[in-house]
């Protein structure tokens, strides 16, 4: 416990699954948690539990699928809490769709928050966490499907999550 005692974390994708499991253990392990989803409800819901538990936590619902939306979430997580020691980027989408049936709209929020959004929190993040005192963590949540893995209806879900994977390694 409290291995992470005074450092802060923004989590994405925080609001259900994986991401709620990953703020929590962060809250309990001592670490200032941004709670960051889509949806606010969500968001409340983990920093209640987190707060209940005797942690700290604060929400900030972002659109992580637009540049700005990224880069307004760090930078209110910076302000909030004054410093960056962790990012978490674990929010993703991976709708279904035939590849003969895939449109430009579908291809591009897939594209944008699973792996440009790898980008776009990366590049915000990288001055506060330069600053944290062991150099700052980025972790990025990929999937088997992208690297070894054959889906129907994932090709575009399958690309961003090679290219997560081909961020990771450079």
């Amino acid at each position: 416990m409290n291995r992470l005692n005074g450092k802060v974390a923004v989590v994405t994708g925080a609001g259900k699954g994986i991401g709620r499991a990953i703020a929590l253990r962060f809250g309990r392990e001592g670490a200032k948690v941004v709670v960051s989803d889509l949806r606010a409800s969500d968001c409340a819901s983990v920093v209640e539990d987190i707060t209940r538990a005797g942690g700290t936590a604060y929400a900030i619902t972002a659109d992580l699928g637009r540049h700005e939306g990224a880069t307004l979430l760090i930078e209110q997580a910076g302000k909030y809490f004054g410093a960056l020691d962790i990012l978490v980027h674990n929010a993703g989408i991976y709708p279904h769709v035939p590849l003969e049936q895939l449109t430009d709209d579908v291809l591009d929020a897939t594209l944008n928050l699973n792996l440009k959004a790898c980008f776009w929190l990366t590049l915000a993040a990288t001055p506060m966490l330069k600053r944290s005192a062991d150099g700052g963590r980025v972790v990025m949540m990929s999937s088997s499907t992208g690297t070894d893995n054959a889906v129907p209806g994932l090709a575009h879900y399958a690309a961003s999550k090679a290219g997560m994977t081909g961020f990771v390694k450079s």
